[in-house]
């Protein structure tokens, strides 16, 4: 049984996953919600590896994080959705950063997004807000509603394709079809989901430097329905939990990783600052019918930082990937973190 497995049954018991499994289901496409019915076994180390005991910490992050790219006829929509909850020393903090991207009409911020207070001290429930609640879990699928921005985002089981756990965190990533519900629109696509649980660590209420250097994280779809995820960093805080190089390409519910992906930045152009920002790259992988390659261009660049040295930004990227059998256009999220 998986991780998820386990807090499905162990959760449901608890009664933290409220999610009701026929209503979700209707919502999911049929031919899409089927890919999610079995989930890559996972190691027997991995299963039995020991995981951080939360309650021994005094400081403490955990984040769930949403990257739904789907498309009607209207045009495609990328939205990221994350919801961070930390802990330090009797002090709780809560924040939702939520941000949509309509194709035509560029970025919208939501109602909502922003710090809270979080008063219920949730850290493994994804506590709800005013402007947006949470319902269910990786095993069962979410329902996430926000009445203020007039939207439901609709997500079936997770499938698990990364998986890291040892006493210095937790790091998991997977992907389910989606269905997002924006005012009268109706919108399918895929949603890939990670989760970090890390203690010893808050950037909600500390400030840390070389936590993050040089990474680029790109949460794509394809059109042909597969996810794809990777990232690249040099060296810092997080790169022995997450990875310097690491991601997955899954097709019909089955993913391969990506642990030697090869993340190259063919041009850059310059920030406001001492530093300059991605706008094209080339990734590379060995797969089983031999080298694989995936070609990004950002498009449209939203800057949420700028620290004169470095920065933090999302952008909406576009480009081809070749599977070593068919090339498919592909289009989503990059995260960069400079």
């Amino acid at each position: 049984m998986t991780r998820w497995g386990r807090a499905r049954l162990i959760c449901g018991l608890a009664g933290v996953f409220l999610w009701p499994i026929p209503s979700i289901a209707q919502e999911v496409p049929s031919e899409e919600a089927a890919q999610t019915e079995s989930a890559p076994a996972t190691s027997e180390e991995a299963e039995t590896a020991a995981e951080p005991d939360i309650e021994a910490h005094d400081v403490i992050y955990v984040s769930d994080r949403f990257f739904f790219v789907g498309q009607d006829e209207r045009g495609r929509v990328v939205l990221s959705l994350q919801s961070g909850r930390g802990r330090d020393g009797n002090v709780w903090q809560g924040e939702h950063a939520v941000v949509i991207h309509e194709e035509g009409r560029g970025w919208i911020e939501l109602k909502g997004s922003g710090s809270f207070k979080n008063k219920q001290k949730d850290l493994l429930k994804i506590p709800s807000t005013e402007a947006f609640e949470f319902q269910g879990g990786p095993a069962f699928g979410f329902i996430i509603t926000s009445t203020p921005n007039a939207m439901t985002l609709r997500i079936g089981p997770i499938v698990e394709h990364l998986s890291q756990t040892q006493t210095s965190g937790i790091h998991r990533m997977g992907s389910a079809a989606a269905v997002l519900g924006w005012g009268a629109r109706v919108i399918e696509g895929r949603v890939i989901y990670e989760h970090r649980l890390i203690p010893e660590y808050n950037p909600l209420n500390r400030v840390y430097v070389g936590t993050w250097k040089d990474f680029q994280g790109f949460f794509i779809r394809t059109e042909n329905g597969a996810d794809f995820y990777v990232h690249s960093q040099e060296a810092g805080r997080l790169s022995p939990l997450l990875g310097e190089q690491n991601g997955f390409h899954a097709t019909n519910g089955k993913g391969e990783q990506l642990q030697d992906a090869k993340v190259k930045v063919l041009s850059r152009e310059l920030a406001l600052g001492a530093f300059r920002w991605p706008t094209r790259w080339r990734i590379e992988w060995q797969g089983v019918n031999g080298v694989r390659m995936a070609e990004l261009t950002l498009i449209d660049q939203h800057v949420m930082s700028n620290w004169v040295v470095g920065g933090a930004a999302i952008a909406i990227v576009e480009g081809k990937l070749n599977d070593g059998r068919h090339t498919h256009t592909i289009y989503g999220l990059a995260e960069l973190l400079m």
